[in-house]
C-alpha cells in the first residue's frame, strides 16, 4: 500500500489581498515540479549507463561443453562406435541369439562400460550361455559396479563349470581378499590356482606365490 504523505495542505487566505500571494506560489510548486522531474530522468539516465559499463566491463562466462548422458565410459573412436553400433544391431534384430548378446557384452567389456556389459551378459546366460570365460568376465563387471557378492558368485559358478579354470579362481581370490576382507577364503582359493599354475602373477607382477606366502605370515 503506496503511503500518504504526513503533510497537511494550508488552508486558503479569504482575504482578496492574500490572492496573488497564492497564484505565485502555485507556479512555484509547478517550476519544481518540473524540476524535479528533469532531474530525476537525468539521474535515472546516468545510472542506467553507468550498470550497462559494469555489466559489459565483466568476463564472459566460460561455455561449458555439451555431455552425453548416455555415455559411462571412455569416448570411443569412430570405427570402435561403429562396430559397436553394428553388434547392438545384431543382437536386438535376432533377440534369442545367445552368441550375438555375448559378442556385444564383450564389446562393452572393452570400451568400459560394465552397465551395458552386465545386461547383455546376463540376457546370454538367460539364453543358455555358461562358459567360464563368460561367467568369469560377468564378475569382473560385477565387481567394477561393486557388486561384490554377485561377482563372487559368478565366478564361483565359473569354477564349477570348469574346476581348472585359472582366471575366474584368481579373481575369486581378489574379491575375497580386497573386497571382502576374508582372508582365509581367498588364501584357498589362490592356493587352488596356484595348484593349477605355479607361475600366475597379478596384476602388479607380484608372483601370486610370493603373495601367498607374504599373507600367511601377517597376522
Amino acid at each position: 500500500m503506496k503511503k500518504h504523505s504526513s503533510q497537511h495542505k494550508t488552508q486558503a487566505d479569504t482575504t482578496a489581498n492574500r490572492a496573488p500571494t497564492g497564484y505565485l506560489s502555485k507556479r512555484f510548486v509547478i517550476l519544481a515540479m518540473a524540476f524535479s522531474l528533469v532531474l530525476g530522468l537525468v539521474i535515472g539516465s546516468l545510472l542506467a549507463n553507468l550498470a550497462l559499463e559494469q555489466t559489459q566491463a565483466l568476463p564472459k562466462a566460460a561455455s561449458k561443453p555439451a555431455e552425453n548422458p548416455q555415455s559411462n565410459g571412455p569416448q570411443l573412436s569412430a570405427a570402435d562406435q561403429q562396430t559397436l553400433s553394428k553388434l547392438e544391431q545384431a543382437a536386438h534384430q535376432n533377440p534369442k541369439n545367445q552368441e550375438n548378446w555375448v559378442n556385444l557384452g564383450n564389446a562393452y567389456f572393452d570400451a568400459q562400460r560394465p552397465d551395458a556389459a552386465i545386461r547383455a551378459y546376463e540376457t546370454a546366460v538367460s539364453l543358455g550361455a555358461h562358459s567360464p570365460d563368460l561367467l568369469t568376465d560377468l564378475g569382473i563387471m560385477y565387481r567394477q559396479l561393486q557388486r561384490f557378492e554377485d561377482a563372487l558368485l559368478s565366478f564361483q559358478q565359473a569354477k564349477a563349470l570348469d574346476p581348472t579354470h585359472l582366471q575366474s579362481r584368481l579373481n575369486e581370490g581378489i574379491v575375497l581378499y580386497y573386497d571382502l576382507h576374508l582372508k582365509d577364503a581367498a588364501l584357498q582359493a589362490w592356493k587352488e590356482a596356484l595348484q593349477i599354475n605355479a607361475h600366475i602373477h597379478m596384476s602388479n607382477g607380484e608372483p601370486l606365490a610370493s603373495l601367498v606366502e607374504r599373507l600367511e605370515k601377517t597376522p
